[in-house]
């Protein structure tokens, strides 16, 4: 903590960067994570990242500042020590812990920050050419961080539906809804604050959209046109996380349905079937992303998900199941796109 906080305080220092000179609080952290093992350095790291990003009396742009400030610091350690930086086992450590002083979306920009430094810097200085093997193992390890992160976005941002999205609670039901971003044709819906966030996280939003340029420089207030300030080096890393870190598998879809069937969940039906909509959008034919499902029960789970429960009246002896049909019409076109082997229309 001692030494990130001097390494931040002399990055800062305009006199010293006025006269080059250099610190040695980063020779002194490569001598102690070098020492310690991966696993007690990573975890310290983690822990003094999240002290640091406490809520403080500064200025609103001062915080933004820092925040910047902690993203160049973290390109000094990974640079530091390549070898050493592993950004599952940072992710996990970052997310494990709860900080009543931090705001999630600075916890949400840090950890974006960590996943970019996931990208070996050899694949970067090779962006133009493809290496097979090394773009399979990173899109494993994304995979892994994507599920770690969408556990930690279904349990701390709340994104729940609109009360005029619950049809039957309303009790104003309406023709269905035909549109899906899956058709190709329609698109993607405004998100709200929370949901931009998770789909930065999940590397749904694309690298040259403004959504995720103000997900990086949230005080900037600027358009499309306007994201060229991004950083080419992080444009590049974004750009290869969003390539890679496109596959699928049963685990990540079950956890967002349990999460939507949850009592007193934080994300509704609506937003939970578009979100897996938005997912298995990467799968589609050309999109590159691999669809790897083996467990056929997950056509129930999606069911479940857009499932309307009756009330039962003194009349009812028995209440058959059925569906929100606003839901189901748009899930079964999710199963007829991505789950073809399954005659479900």
């Amino acid at each position: 903590m001692h030494l990130l906080t001097e390494e931040i305080k002399s990055a800062e220092d305009k006199s010293m960067k006025a006269s080059n000179e250099k610190s040695d609080n980063l020779d002194m952290l490569k001598a102690v994570l070098s020492t310690v093992t991966p696993a007690l350095g990573h975890n310290a790291v983690a822990s003094s990242i999240l002290s640091l990003m406490a809520i403080s009396e500064e200025e609103p742009n001062e915080e933004w500042s820092r925040l910047e400030s902690i993203c160049s610091l973290l390109k000094k350690v990974t640079t530091l020590l390549p070898l050493w930086y592993d950004g599952l086992m940072m992710v996990k450590f970052m997310l494990a812990k709860e900080h009543a002083d931090v705001y999630l979306d600075d916890t949400a920009r840090i950890v974006f920050e960590f996943v970019l430094l996931s990208i070996p810097a050899s694949m970067i200085e090779d962006s133009a050419s493809e290496n097979h093997k090394q773009g399979i193992r990173l899109s494993e390890k994304l995979l892994e961080i994507k599920k770690t992160i969408l556990r930690w976005c279904l349990k701390s941002l709340e994104v729940p539906d609109k009360k005029k999205q619950d049809q039957f609670v309303t009790g104003e039901p309406n023709a269905p809804v035909y549109e899906s971003i899956l058709d190709g044709k329609t698109i993607k819906k405004p998100l709200g604050a929370n949901l931009t966030i998770m789909h930065c996280l999940l590397f749904l939003s694309h690298a040259d959209s403004g959504e995720l340029f103000r997900f990086l420089h949230p005080r900037y207030k600027c358009e499309l046109e306007d994201c060229s300030h991004i950083a080419e080096e992080s444009k590049i890393r974004a750009k290869m996380c969003i390539k890679y870190g496109r596959n699928v598998d049963d685990a990540l879809i079950q956890m967002i349905v349990k999460a939507a069937k949850t009592k007193n969940s934080n994300i509704g039906s609506v937003n939970a079937i578009e979100l897996i909509e938005c997912i298995l959008f990467n799968c589609m034919e050309g999109a590159k992303g691999l669809l790897r499902m083996t467990d056929c029960n997950i056509i129930w789970d999606l069911y479940a998900l857009t499932e309307h429960a009756r009330k039962p009246s003194n009349m009812d002896k028995e209440i058959p199941r059925c569906v929100r049909v606003v839901l189901f019409r748009r899930q079964r076109f999710v199963i007829a796109t991505q789950f073809s082997r399954f005659i479900l229309l």
